[in-house]
Order: C-alpha cells, then structure tokens, then sequence
C-alpha cells in the first residue's frame, strides 16, 4: 500500500558540513515541520543531518512516496540522504541541496523534475524569494545539488525530466540501475558529474535533448562503463555528453534515431557500438583507437574530429561517414551504399576498404590505396588519391575541381566528368573510356573551365561520346584545351565522338549546338588535344581536324604537384550535394559544446 508524504519546501543553497546523527523521515499524510511521527528524533532536520528516506520514527520500513515541491520560507538542505527500501522521491519545481552523499537502495527511485506550468513561468522572469534574488529561468534552477558522491544500486531508478542538476563527486551506477534522461518541452535537462562509473547491467537512456557535462578538473575524468553496462538513446533528438567516455569490458553504446555527440570515446576490444538511423560524433581532436569488438552503422552518420587508428572491424550500410585529419585502417572496412565524406584529411586505407556502391568525396585531402575501384561518385577537390594498382570506375562519375589520380585509369561505365561541374583532373597513366561510358566537360569560360590532362594516352572506345558543355552566356572569345595527353589518342578523334553543347544552368536547358545553326563555337582536334573555341564575330562553324598539338595551352604553368600541396590550401567553395538528392544537410552539429565545435562543419546527410 502506497503511503504519500507531501513535503512542501522551498530550497536556498547554503554551505553546511555533514554531521549529526543519522534522522528519519517515513508514515504518511505529515507536515515535516510540525508533526514529530515523521521525524525521528526531531521534528526537523538540521542542515546538517544524514536523513535517510523510507522509515517511520520507529525506524520500520515504510513503503512510500514522498514529493518535495515548493513553498515560499520552507527551505532543506541535508549533510546526506540515504534512500532505503522501494522509497520513491519526488523534486518537483525545487531544489534539494545535498553537502555530503546521496544513496539509493533496491529499487528506490528518485524523480527530478519542473512541471510545464512552473518551466512556463521560469521562462518569463524573475523572483525573490527569501530575500535572494534568484533568475527564474531554465538554466539557473539547480533540482538537485549533491556535494559528495551519488550511488545507485538493486534496481533504483533515476528520473531527469527538465532538470538541471549538479554532483561534485562521483556518480556511481551498480547491479540494474537505470538513469533517464529526457526533455518535453522549454529546456533541456542538463547533469553535470565530477565523473561517473557505470557497473554491471546498469544504463544511461536518454529521450529528447539532454546534456552530460563532466568536470575534467581532476583528471582522470568522465564516464567510465563496466561490466554490462551501456549508454541507450532512443528518439533523443540531441545528448551532448562532455568529457571522456570510455567503454570497459562488454559495454556497449546503442542508438536508434538519435543524435549522441562525445567529447571523446575510449574503446575497450571488448564493447560495441549499434547505430541505427542516428548520428555519433566524436568531437575533440585528441587522438584515438577506435577498437571496440564491432560497430554497426545503419542509415546513420559517423563523424570523428581527430587523427584516428581504426583497429576493429567496421560495417556501415546507407550511412555517413566524416572524418578530419589523418585515419588509418587496420581492419576491415566493409560498406554498402556508404558515403565517405574526407575534409582535410589522409586516410590510409591499405587493402581493408572494401565497399559496395560507395562514394568517396575529398577537398583538400590524400586517400591511400593498395587498389580502388570507384562504384559511386569520386569527387576530388583539390585532393589527391594515390593507388598501388590501376583504378577502375564502373559506376558513377568521377569529378572534382584540381583532383589527381596517381595511376592509369579505366572507366568501364558511368562519366569521367559532369555536365554542371567544372572537372581538371591529371592523371599519371593512360585513360581508358570504355564504351557505353562518357567523358563531359562543363566549360563556364576560357578563364575557368574543365579539362583532362594524361601522362599517357586517352582511349576513347567505340561508342564512347565525349560531351562539351558551353555555358550559354560565355561573352569573352578565347581557345580552351580540354584535353591534353602526352602519347595522344589510340582512337583518332572526330566529330562522330566529339560532342558540342550548349548549357543553360539557369534552366537546366542543354541544346545540341549542331541543331542550332550557330557558328559561336567550334572544335580543334590534333593528334594530342581537343579544344574548344569561341568566336562572336562568325561566320560558319568550325570543325578541323589538326596534326599538331600545342606546346603552350591553358594547361600551361600548371604543375601535378599542384594537387598534393593543395591538401593544405583551403578552398572557399567545395562540392556541390545536388547531386545526391537523397541526401540532406543537417546543420545542427551542436553549438556552444566544446573548444571546437565551432569548427564542426555540417556533414549530416540523411541517406
């Protein structure tokens, strides 16, 4: 039978120490304040009593719920408070201040929240209450405030709803505790630990937005999970969890639609780690091993900040993966569908990445490969991609703006170039365009336009289409070379294979220029390049066929060196997503959390 004790108090912070002898609290229907059967051996707790929860004045167990909520002059602060038997408490609108430690028993249960009319009120202003003068509003209203540790055992069960709390020490979680966390409207619920251990099967379950914060003052610091133990997030929208979390024997993280973003993650090879439609970002640039026994990425983004050793076996199917600065795999990498995203970066990739319908986008950055074969979209922005074999494209485009491949290159299906992207990709080796498979160069101006350059030759296969596009309001007559190769064409070039447009990127309009009549632009082919001329003071189309190439193009002065070095340049446009429509920004990569979460560029695309 459930026995209810409505403790109606207001709560002012004052230092006290912890002494006294033990007090009770238990029975039912009491007013603290006045009725000794509630308290033993006083009528009312001393600043500085251990107050344990749960008895009567006899000291008998008493099952029960006590509710402490607000009323203007009653205040409790407590030098400890020991939680027995099934006790449920509750704070609700208030504070309870705690100097020493704070323990809950088998199955207790402690609730901390604001309802929605006082967080309404809190919102709009402020109040004095005891002649203190206290700012009414979420982020200032402390729940609760242990000064000691706080322990949980059995199976007791915190509750953060809305709350914002504070414990200096440790933060302790035995047997099958539950802390959740979780925030329905006006404010997030926020918890802030000196560090926190977590035991056994005990877990932290987050719901709509909450934050962790632990103080890193006395390293070492933060979340440390033991045992069984795991952090859960379900529908939690955005927990932020400071400091460093490290995961110890089979602890495990698991996420479903929910965004978890970390300072810091330390892995033991025996955890795990299941994301599922949710985002896991790994913020700070400290250097890490990322080791744990598995990590399962479904329809989810992964994001780390830091250079980063890849020790255990990765899986990611319809995913995100984001990265900085250099990371290396030393196990396996498989993917499907997934969407590798390198911004400043090197990643040595040895012969663990093998990925399936994957994209691999670069700005300023240097992929390494015992082989790659290209089965989605390569953009290279100013990016280098080095290869210990030749690489195959057989599905997608390959574009960029200064990217370069280190070996010969064959594309057996897809384009090598865009239509509406300016290309220039060098290539040490010989191409090969095979056929059903395009070359197309977008052409916005004889100042800035797309171009291939080879160290070998190009092979343009029958049936093979290279495909120029004009941009439509080029004004300016110039000579644009857009293809350069050092041991010219296998297949001799002609107007069979060489194709002219006209592009309108307002529009999304592209014209046949042969159908037009027009004789503003024309084509070169010589045994070596291909280039494009523009001519406003025609008289007919052009189309000659050359045995001579040029020694000095608009190549000319550009060195291959160009592109390694560019991985230390910051460009100030990088690829374009309209070409993966499935995908969608999320900006809200989380603000005012860490050092350097300013820097958090916005990589979250939902797939």
């Amino acid at each position: 039978m459930n026995k209810k004790i409505i403790i109606l108090i207001y709560l002012i912070f004052i230092k006290s120490i912890v002494g006294q002898n033990p007090v009770w609290i238990g029975g039912s229907g009491c007013n603290l304040f006045t009725d000794s059967s509630c308290w033993s051996p006083s009528t009312s707790p001393l600043t500085t009593d251990i107050v344990t929860m749960g008895v009567d004045s006899t000291q008998t167990v008493v099952d029960g719920d006590i509710t402490i909520t607000t009323l203007i002059n009653n205040n409790l602060t407590l030098g400890g408070v020991e939680m027995s038997s099934t006790i449920s408490l509750e704070i609700i609108d208030t504070s309870l201040i705690v100097s020493g430690a704070f323990s809950m028993a088998t199955n207790s249960r402690l609730s901390l929240s604001l309802s929605d009319s006082y967080a309404n009120s809190l919102v709009s202003g402020s109040a004095t209450r005891n002649a203190v003068n206290v700012l009414m509003n979420l982020q200032s209203m402390q729940t609760l405030m242990v000064g000691s540790s706080f322990t949980m055992t059995g199976n007791s069960v915190l509750d953060v709803n809305r709350s914002i709390s504070t414990i200096n020490g440790v933060f302790t979680m035995n047997d099958d505790t539950s802390l959740f966390m979780y925030s329905k409207q006006n404010g997030d619920s926020k918890f802030t630990v000196g560090n926190s251990v977590l035991n056994d099967a005990s877990s932290l379950n987050f719901q709509g937005q909450s934050f962790i914060f632990f103080n890193q003052t006395n390293l070492p610091s933060g979340l440390v999970l033991n045992d069984q133990s795991k952090i859960v997030a379900i529908d939690a929208d955005n927990v932020k969890i400071s400091g460093v979390v490290t995961l110890n024997d089979q602890s495990s993280i698991q996420l479903t639609s929910s965004r978890l973003y970390l300072d810091s993650l330390v892995t033991a090879t025996t955890s795990s780690i299941l994301v599922n439609n949710s985002t896991l970002s790994i913020l700070q640039s400290i250097p890490t091993t990322f080791s744990p026994a598995s990590a399962v990425f479904k329809g989810s983004v992964f994001t780390i900040k830091s250079n980063c050793t890849i020790q255990s076996p990765i899986t990611m199917i319809d995913s995100v993966y984001s990265f900085n600065q250099s990371h290396t795999l030393a196990s396996q990498f498989t993917g499907s569908n997934v969407y590798m995203i390198m911004d400043a970066a090197i990643l040595n990739a040895g012969n663990y990445y093998d990925c399936s319908g994957c994209s691999l986008s670069m700005r300023n950055s240097i992929a390494n490969f015992d082989s790659y074969e290209n089965q989605g979209d390569l953009i290279l922005s100013s990016s280098k991609l080095n290869s210990n074999a030749p690489i195959t494209s057989n599905t997608g485009s390959i574009f960029g703006y200064y990217g370069e491949l280190n070996q010969a290159l064959t594309v057996e299906s897809g384009s090598l170039g865009v239509y509406n992207e300016k290309t220039r990709l060098f290539v040490n080796g010989n191409v090969i365009v095979e056929s059903g498979a395009k070359i197309q160069f977008y052409l916005s101006s004889p100042l800035d336009f797309s171009w291939l350059n080879t160290s070998g030759s190009l092979d343009v296969q029958s049936g093979t289409i290279i495909e120029i596009y004009v941009y439509i309001e080029i004004l300016n007559n110039g000579s644009m070379e857009v293809i350069k190769t050092s041991n010219g064409f296998v297949t001799p070039l002609s107007t069979d294979n060489v194709k002219l447009y006209t592009y309108d990127p307002d529009n999304d309009v592209i014209t046949d220029f042969s159908t037009t009549g027009g004789c503003e632009y024309s084509i070169s082919i010589t045994n070596t390049s291909v280039l494009v001329h523009t001519d406003y003071a025609c008289q007919q189309a052009i189309i000659t066929l050359g045995t001579d190439g040029i020694s000095k193009g608009s190549l000319a002065g550009i060195s291959v060196s160009m592109v390694a070095l560019a991985c230390f340049v910051s460009l100030g446009v990088w690829w374009k997503t309209s070409k993966k429509n499935d995908q969608r920004n999320d900006s809200q990569v989380l603000t005012n959390f860490s050092q350097n979460k300013s820097d958090d560029i916005d990589v979250e695309r939902k797939l």
